[in-house]
This record gives C-alpha cells, sequence and structure tokens, in this order.
C-alpha cells in the first residue's frame, strides 16, 4: 500500500479530481490546505468525500523557504497516523502538487512501485561550485528574509529586480570569501549536498530516517533548512544519508535532468523558457502519454479542461503487456 500525499492551495475541483484518480484499495490520499486558500466547511469535506485524509494542521507554504518542507512533514506525519490506526503499511510515500496529474493509471503505479520496492524515485544531482545548487547554499540566515522580499516586490527582469539581483550576488559572493555561508557550516559537518526537484516517490525506510533526522532538530538539519529553495535540497540531501542511498540513482553535476516521476514541463523547443512550468494544453497531450513520467505538472483547468479530459480517457484504456489491472 502506498501514501499519495498532496499540497492544496487552489483550484479545489481539480484537486477532487486528482484524488479520485489517486484512490484505489492499495493507496491512501492526503491533503494539506494552504492556510492562506480560504475554503468552507462543506468545500473541506468534498476533499473528504472524495476520498482524502485532511490534515487538521495548515501553515502557508511559500516558495524557497523551509515552509514546503514543514508542508511535507505534516503530511507525512498525518500518512504514519492513518497507518498507526489502521494498522496498514505504506511502502511508498508520494509527494504532489494540487495542479499535477496522473499521466499512468494508478494501478500501473502501484504495480510498478511494488516491483521496484525499496528503490527511491528522487531527482538527485550533486552539489558543485558550478552547478545551480551552489548558490542555495550560498547565504546566510539573516540575509533569506531580503531574498523573499525580493522576489515578492519586484518583476523578473525589472531594473528594481536586477539592482537587487546584484545586491544578493555581492552578498553571495562576500560570505564566501569569508566562509560564513550554510555550505561552510554543513562543510564543517561533513554533510554533503545535493539537489533536484520537490517532488518525489521515497520508500518507507527513507520516510522514517527523514522524519527521525527532522524531529532530532540537530543543527545540521537547521542548517539545511535555513538555505534558498530546500524543498529542493533538504529530502535529497537527507536521502542520500539514509540506507536507500544505494538505489538512488545520481545525475552528473552538471546535469539538468528530472530523473523522478513527475515531469515538470519547463523546456520547449517552441516556447521561451520560463522560471516556472508550463501550463499542461491539449497540444502536449501526445507528449505527455509518451513520457516515461507517472505525473505531470502543471495543469490547471480553469486554463485548459480538455487536457484533463483526454488524460481521464486515456488512463481509462491504458495497457500494458506487463501489468494488467
Amino acid at each position: 500500500m502506498n501514501a499519495i500525499m498532496i499540497m492544496c492551495h487552489k483550484n479545489i475541483e481539480q484537486v477532487i479530481r486528482l484524488i479520485q484518480k489517486c484512490v484505489s484499495e492499495d493507496t491512501r490520499v492526503f491533503v494539506h490546505i494552504d492556510s492562506l486558500y480560504e475554503l468552507s466547511q462543506q468545500q473541506i469535506e468534498n476533499l473528504s468525500d472524495a476520498g482524502a485524509y485532511i490534515c487538521e494542521k495548515r501553515i502557508h507554504g511559500e516558495l524557497d523557504s523551509r515552509s514546503l518542507v514543514d508542508v511535507t512533514m505534516i503530511l507525512i506525519n498525518k500518512a504514519i497516523e492513518i497507518e498507526n490506526k489502521e494498522e496498514i503499511r505504506f511502502q511508498y510515500y508520494c509527494l504532489l502538487s494540487g495542479q499535477d496529474y496522473l499521466t499512468k493509471p494508478i494501478w500501473y503505479i502501484n504495480e510498478q512501485l511494488r516491483s521496484a520496492y525499496p528503490t527511491p524515485y528522487i531527482d538527485c544531482t550533486p552539489y558543485s561550485r558550478h552547478n545551480w545548487i551552489y548558490h542555495k547554499f550560498g547565504y546566510t540566515k539573516k540575509f533569506l528574509p531580503f531574498l523573499q522580499w525580493t522576489k515578492r516586490v519586484t518583476k523578473r527582469g525589472s531594473f528594481l529586480w536586477l539592482m537587487l539581483k546584484g545586491i544578493a550576488y555581492s552578498y553571495e559572493k562576500l560570505v564566501d570569501i569569508t566562509h560564513i555561508s550554510n555550505y561552510y557550516k554543513l562543510k564543517k559537518a561533513c554533510i554533503k549536498l545535493y539537489g533536484g526537484s520537490a517532488w518525489w516517490i521515497l520508500p518507507d525506510v527513507t520516510i522514517k530516517y527523514i522524519l527521525n533526522e527532522y524531529n532530532s532538530d540537530s543543527k545540521y538539519i537547521n542548517d539545511l533548512l535555513d538555505t534558498w529553495t530546500p524543498e529542493e535540497t533538504f529530502f535529497q540531501t537527507i536521502t542520500m544519508r539514509s540506507e536507500s542511498n544505494e538505489y538512488v540513482h545520481l545525475n552528473t553535476p552538471d546535469t539538468v535532468a528530472q530523473s523522478c516521476k513527475t515531469w515538470a514541463y519547463f523546456f520547449d523547443d517552441d516556447k521561451p523558457a520560463t522560471v516556472h512550468p508550463y501550463i499542461f494544453t491539449i497540444n502536449e497531450y501526445e507528449k505527455l502519454i509518451n513520457h516515461d513520467c507517472w505525473f505531470a505538472r502543471k495543469f490547471d483547468y480553469k486554463i485548459d479542461t480538455d487536457i484533463l479530459d483526454k488524460l481521464d480517457e486515456y488512463l481509462e484504456t491504458f495497457k500494458c503487456d506487463q501489468f494488467r489491472p
């Protein structure tokens, strides 16, 4: 049995649709509703009626801060609570966004996971001073609020954005020269650093190790969490310290890949590069069904619901020679 954990921050109707596709005899679905997303009690009950367990504790999850790690840990704790209450065992824990959707049916995903255990499906790239992970650890805790403020009050590419970006770059170089960045703190603790996509599927042995480390309040844990975008480095780094690290498929330091099972659509020949994933439309249907991912993101039913309808048809008729429903 597997746990599907969903971060919900908008589009409740779409999240209900996602839940219904994930619920099965071999899965339980857990939902954390962002504290800034105002829902009526009836709407929350609709999530439950769709088959989800709702986290009582709600916080606001913000990109590039430890809050998204904390949201994930709330979901993990809720899953373990139900696991103990129902006397079941989750082999895998799968983290999704409410804007994700299945590209393979849940029965197929469960069968694949059953045969793959205990392989972690997590995008994992080693730290290098020449790759993107370097910049995630190049600041100090006190400077992180400035980075968050910069992101909120400026438009990417504007003059003010460029000016504040220059300040951040100068600060990064200063703390690097003086060896006071988070990287040097973690280096002294002999912590090898990794990064990758924020969306993953991890086996129970890895999850239990992550939970123990997170709750230990060790200094290195706090240093890992007090970084820029810890949702893309914390779980990779801890996974590589767990006993399942030998099963992780490591990217090379210069690789920008998504070796997890959730495809975030960032790059295309006929689209300009963006910081955030493109929204999938019906035009990408063939790409989705021909991709080896199990989930994809982002979808938005307010922009294009046809792609969700088309995927539903595909999931209902999906056939596989190796696995049958």
